[in-house]
């Protein structure tokens, strides 16, 4: 069967955390598992299911906000003439009221807390408010934690005509990834991204510091 689960404080009827539909699959032993809500939703719950033939499933309360934060990997680029180094997050279609302002190049935003859902991004040049890109599509689930990293490409246009240079396209693209809120001692996380242009493959090393790079 379908299930949702409701959790309420010790003595209290409100409700503390409400669960999206669990489906149980199999008639077999399941283990559900209350545990702290470390993600940026405001419940103070997470449910746990944990059964014998697959890995825990998370279940975070289904009206719980999510996080984000951007990143400005744009640079200044011949077909980007008015470039300023700076640019702005509009959410929703571009008006006065930018989620995210000025943000340099190189530089990440403050991390900024919505309600879970679609949402369409639009990038403007900083306070001259020239459109660089338009619905670039983020989806926020329930107390996710996104980083959202805006940088270019250039693709070349074949223009059909032998005869013809072929045209330089510049785009403004987006790379979604998910932060990890896990509290471990033991183990960490690590996600590497090349933004660089001129080179397609970096090596990227962890040296402890009793090591050299040839060691480890």
């Amino acid at each position: 069967e379908t299930y949702k689960f409701y959790l309420t404080l010790a003595g209290s009827s409100d409700v503390a955390y409400k669960s999206e539909e669990i489906s149980f699959l199999y008639t077999t032993q399941y283990i559900m598992v209350i545990k702290e809500n470390t993600g940026p939703g405001d419940s103070l719950f997470m449910l746990d299911k944990l059964s014998k033939s697959t890995q825990a499933i998370e279940y975070p309360d289904e009206q719980s906000a999510a996080e984000f934060r951007v990143y400005n990997g744009l640079y200044q680029h011949a077909l980007l003439p008015n470039f300023d180094n700076e640019i702005a997050l509009h959410l929703n279609g571009v008006d006065d009221n930018a989620e995210v302002s000025a943000l340099a190049q190189g530089s990440f935003s403050a991390s900024l807390s919505q309600p879970f859902g679609d949402y369409s991004m639009n990038i403007t040049n900083g306070e001259q408010g020239n459109i660089l890109a338009k619905n670039l599509l983020l989806t926020l689930s329930a107390n996710s934690d996104k980083s959202v990293f805006f940088y270019l490409t250039e693709v070349e246009e074949d223009e059909g005509d032998d005869d013809s240079e072929n045209e330089i396209t510049l785009y403004v693209n987006s790379l979604v990834t998910d932060n990890s809120n896990r509290i471990s001692l033991y183990d960490h996380q690590i996600k590497v991204i090349n933004l660089i242009n001129d080179y397609s493959g970096v090596s990227v090393y962890f040296v402890r510091s009793n090591e050299t790079i040839s060691s480890t």
